[in-house]
C-alpha cells in the first residue's frame, strides 16, 4: 500500500509541475512577442497616433484651416515621428538579422518585404495626403508660415527612412512604386532629399 501511496504522490507532483510549466511556457512566448521590437511595430506605433491626425488635416476647410488650428495637429505629428526616429535608430546597434527586422506588429510572423513596403507606403500616403490637403486650401501668407512646420516634418519622415532602408534588404525597391501619389506634395513642400531617397 505504502509503495501505490508512493508512486500516486510522485505522479501528482509531476503533473501539477507539468501543469504550471505550460502556462509559464506560453506567458513566455507571449513576453517575447511583447518585446518585439521590429520596423512593422514601430511605424505601427507611431501611425496609430499619427493616423487621425492626419486624417482630421484632409478634413479642414478654409473656415477652419487657420494656425491655431493646424500648427498644434503638427506638432502632435511630429511627437511619434520623433519617437519612432529614436525606435529605428536603435535597431542599428542590435545586430537583428532580416527575419527579426520583418516580424509582424505582434512578433507572430515575418513579413515578406513586400508586405512591409506596403504597410509603410500606406502610412506615408496617408501622412502625405493630410499634409498636402493644408496647401490646398490655405492662403499664401499662411501657407510661408506653415510650409517650414510640414518641411520639419518631411525630414523626420526621411531620417527615419534613411535607416530603414538600409536595414532591410530590397525595401526600396518595393516601396518606391507604391508612392506615385505623394510625389507631387513632396516637390510642392520642397523635400528633395526625400525624392532622391525614394528614387521618385
Amino acid at each position: 500500500m505504502r509503495f501505490f501511496s508512493t508512486v500516486s504522490l510522485v505522479f501528482t507532483a509531476a503533473l501539477a509541475a507539468f501543469s504550471v510549466a505550460a502556462p509559464a511556457a506560453e506567458e513566455a512566448k507571449v513576453v517575447a512577442r511583447q518585446s518585439t521590437t521590429s520596423i512593422a511595430s514601430i511605424f505601427s506605433t507611431a501611425f496609430t497616433e499619427i493616423a487621425p491626425l492626419a486624417e482630421s488635416l484632409v478634413y479642414l476647410n478654409s473656415d477652419n484651416a487657420t494656425q491655431a488650428v493646424i500648427t498644434p495637429i503638427i506638432s502632435q505629428i511630429s511627437a511619434p515621428l520623433n519617437t519612432a526616429l529614436t525606435s529605428v535608430t536603435a535597431l542599428q546597434g542590435q545586430g537583428l538579422t532580416q527575419d527579426q527586422l520583418l516580424l509582424s506588429e505582434d512578433g507572430t510572423e515575418v513579413l515578406s518585404v513586400a508586405a512591409l513596403a506596403q504597410l509603410i507606403a500606406f502610412d506615408l500616403i496617408l501622412l502625405f495626403k493630410g499634409l498636402g490637403a493644408i496647401l490646398s486650401i490655405v492662403g499664401a501668407d499662411l501657407a510661408a508660415i506653415l510650409i517650414p512646420l510640414l518641411y520639419a516634418v518631411g525630414i523626420l519622415v526621411y531620417k527615419i527612412l534613411v535607416i530603414v532602408l538600409a536595414l532591410v534588404v530590397g525595401l526600396l525597391i518595393a516601396l518606391t512604386p507604391l508612392l506615385g501619389s505623394i510625389v507631387g506634395v513632396l516637390n510642392a513642400l520642397g523635400l528633395t532629399v526625400l525624392l532622391v531617397l525614394l528614387a521618385l
